[in-house]
């Protein structure tokens, strides 16, 4: 599996609802993950904590650099 392309479809998931109150479930559902394990993903390939990342990253793809 590869990890940094499930990450990114959760970041395009985030920017594409950028106007809505996006919740962890969905996100991580979106990456195929458990939320458990999408976060603990999320914040080792990103750096950020899912539940809050930076707002220059909810409008770019600068989260996720393979």
């Amino acid at each position: 599996m590869d990890y940094y392309k499930s990450i990114q479809k959760a970041v395009d998931y985030m920017e594409a609802n950028l106007q809505a109150s996006l919740e962890i479930k969905p996100i991580a559902d979106q990456a195929g993950f458990s939320t458990f394990h999408f976060q603990r993903l999320f914040q080792a390939i990103s750096g950020f904590i899912a539940a809050d990342p930076p707002p220059e990253a909810r409008s770019t793809h600068l989260l996720v650099q393979h």
